[in-house]
């Protein structure tokens, strides 16, 4: 039987109508991806608004009017959109094979209060993750420690490098190692896997043996999204300033700028606030590799105090965060692929705080494959 969920038109009008399906605080999650925030709705919170008698009558009329709308102006979008988003073929020293097709399982790290002994939860969260896991072991001894300024850059908008808003750049800064970081990232707004990851975001020749690419599905208790990134290592505390510097570092997602704005300048967000990580890697089972992370934001407080008060710093945000892959050629180990998914939804009862949360840990605990990793997307990496 359809339920509202089913029910496409329904679920297209109450975003344009908050005035008769207002969502409360409750029904919006707060996601922290890789620096950036953005909003998640709870689908079941929807299909209950999309029950109420005045919803119907009000969504056949309002569609019909954006249907209007639409064949009015898809004659002048349709060709400028064609043309802004036609993908490039790879240049010629590029290979779809150096895209790396990779999982990453994220959990918030709440509540916020409970961090201000780093010390003490880094401790309890080494040790579930070694009582979950059957195949990883870590401890304080193996792992890697570092600390950066990340800083976000913004390039929409005709005044900078008119690039539209469906990406977000980052530079990342790393004290320690010495070396810096600028990744770029899109594809998450989009519904298949094909178009989030058919994107243009090769490195320029010069970087690309410098660069890691991944075609990504992010991974969140109760939904998943696929991305296309690139990361590219530059010297360090080069300065990004303007069109031109993007493009000399990506030259297809710039392919836009030109002799017009190639000088403009790119707007840089952050405050070069610092950031902690914690950090393993290594190989799981015959040929999985993996990386396991926290990153944990301090806002405005220096490396000093973030190194020195370990047990006392309260933090502004952070991820724990477990990345794996295989080769290209090779397919994935799903008594691995197992292991970690299950371990990540026991972290989630362990740790999280939303309720939704719990549903689907539940929900995956007990067999229903619905929630986690969508493996029909992964086709090319299962054994037939």
């Amino acid at each position: 039987s359809r339920t509202c969920c089913d029910d496409d038109v329904h679920y297209f009008v109450l975003f344009l109508m908050p005035s008769f399906a207002r969502l409360g605080e409750s029904d919006i999650e707060e996601i922290y991806d890789e620096g950036n925030y953005y909003n998640h709705n709870k689908a079941k919170k929807l299909c209950s608004l999309g029950n109420t008698g005045l919803i119907k009558p009000v969504s056949i009329l309002v569609l019909v009017f954006l249907l209007c709308l639409v064949a009015v102006s898809v004659v002048v979008t349709v060709p400028i959109l064609l043309f802004r988003n036609t993908v490039p073929d790879p240049p010629p020293y590029a290979s779809n094979s150096d895209i790396r097709e990779s999982v990453e399982l994220q959990i918030s790290l709440r509540p916020h209060e409970e961090w201000t002994n780093r010390t003490r939860m880094l401790n309890e969260w080494i040790s579930s993750i070694n009582n979950y896991s059957k195949l990883i072991e870590v401890s304080h001894e193996t792992a890697e420690e570092d600390i950066y300024v990340q800083r976000s850059v913004s390039t929409d908008g005709v005044t900078s490098c008119n690039t539209g808003d469906d990406f977000t750049t980052r530079i990342r800064d790393f004290s320690k190692a010495r070396r810096t970081v600028i990744d770029i990232k899109g594809g998450g707004k989009k519904k298949s896997k094909y178009d989030s990851c058919n994107l243009a975001f090769w490195p320029a020749e010069q970087y690309y043996n410098q660069s890691r690419q991944k075609c990504e599905e992010d991974v969140h208790p109760c939904f998943s999204k696929f991305t296309r990134g690139t990361s590219v290592t530059i010297p360090y505390k080069s300065r990004v300033e303007t069109c031109q510097d993007m493009k000399d570092i990506f030259p297809d997602a710039f392919n836009h700028v030109g002799d017009y704005n190639k000088d403009n300048e790119v707007n840089v967000h952050g405050h070069g606030f610092f950031w902690y990580k914690y950090q393993w890697k290594g190989t799981v089972g015959d040929h999985t590799y993996y990386e396991m992370q926290f990153t944990i934001s301090y806002g405005g407080r220096g490396i000093q105090d973030i190194l020195r008060y370990p047990d006392n710093l309260p933090i502004q945000e952070g991820e724990w965060s477990l990345k794996f892959w295989v080769d290209y050629e090779q397919q994935w180990e799903m008594e691995v692929v197992e292991d970690l998914e299950t371990m990540f939804y026991k972290l989630v009862l362990t740790y999280d705080d939303y309720e939704d949360h719990f549903d689907c840990a539940n929900a995956f605990l007990e067999g229903d494959r619905s929630v986690g990793i969508k493996l029909q997307e992964h086709t090319n990496k299962l054994s037939s």
